[in-house]
C-alpha cells in the first residue's frame, strides 16, 4: 500500500449521515479521500449478496478523473473461500460520453483460504488512512491472496486491476446530497451452511 499525506477530514453531517447511511470522509482540497461504511450486513449462505453502499463526496476544485483507487475490507466468515467479493463503480454518463471501462471489478475469485478478511473492530468514525489490520486490495501491492493466510491483514492484489478504473469521470458537486455511489458486493457462493458478515469497508480514491 503506497504512503499518503493526510490531511484534515471533512466529515459529512449527522443529518446527511441520518438520511444516506453510510458515513464519508474526504481529504479537503487534496484530490484523493478516504471514504467509509459500516455496516454489518449478513453475508447470505449459498445465494444471495451482501452489498454495503459507500458514500464518496471530493473537492470541486480538482479534474474529477479518477487515477487511483484501494479498497480495505473487514468481513467475518469462516471459509473465505467460499466468497467472491466485488467493488462496483457509480452510474454517470460524462460530457464526452459514457465511460468506457467496467461496471464492476472482481476483488477475490476464491483464491483465499482459511477465516476472515480483516481483523479486529469497525472504526465508530470515518478513519483518515487505511486501518493496518484490514484486507486492503491495491494495485501496487506484491502478494497475490493465494499466498497470504486469513485474516489477511495488509495489502494484496486484486483479482482484477483496480486501474480499470482509472479515468471514470463524475462531475464535481458542492451538492452533499448528491454523492457517488460505490457498491462492496460479497456473495457466497457454496451452499454449506457457513454464513457470514460484511463489517465495513474503506474506499479510497485519487483524482488527477
Amino acid at each position: 500500500m503506497r504512503v499518503r499525506t493526510s490531511l484534515a477530514c471533512v466529515v459529512a453531517t449527522a443529518s446527511l449521515a441520518a438520511v444516506l447511511g453510510p458515513v464519508t470522509a474526504a481529504l479537503a482540497g487534496s484530490g484523493s479521500g478516504y471514504f467509509y461504511a459500516n455496516g454489518p450486513k449478513p453475508v447470505p449462505n449459498g445465494h444471495g449478496a451482501a452489498k454495503l453502499k459507500i458514500l464518496s463526496t471530493l473537492p470541486t476544485d480538482i479534474d474529477p478523473v479518477l487515477d487511483d483507487v484501494n479498497l480495505s475490507i473487514r468481513v467475518k466468515h469462516p471459509k473465505v473461500h467460499d466468497l467472491v467479493l466485488k467493488l462496483k463503480r457509480p452510474d454517470f454518463v460524462g460530457p464526452s460520453g459514457p465511460f468506457g471501462g467496467p461496471r464492476a471489478i472482481t476483488l477475490s475469485d476464491r483464491d483465499a483460504r482459511g477465516r476472515n478478511f480483516g481483523r479486529g473492530s469497525c472504526p465508530d468514525d470515518p478513519p483518515a488512512a487505511t486501518p493496518a489490520s484490514f484486507t486492503t486490495f491495491d494495485d501496487a501491492a506484491s502478494i497475490d491472496l493465494s499466498a497470504g493466510s486469513g485474516p489477511y491483514e495488509g495489502s494484496y492484489d486484486p483479482a482484477a486491476p483496480l486501474a480499470g478504473f482509472n479515468g471514470y469521470h463524475h462531475a464535481p458537486s458542492t451538492d452533499p446530497a448528491s454523492p457517488e455511489e460505490w457498491t462492496l458486493i460479497v456473495k457466497d457462493v457454496a451452499d454449506n451452511r457457513k454464513a457470514g458478515r460484511l463489517r465495513c469497508a474503506v474506499l479510497f480514491l485519487s483524482r488527477i
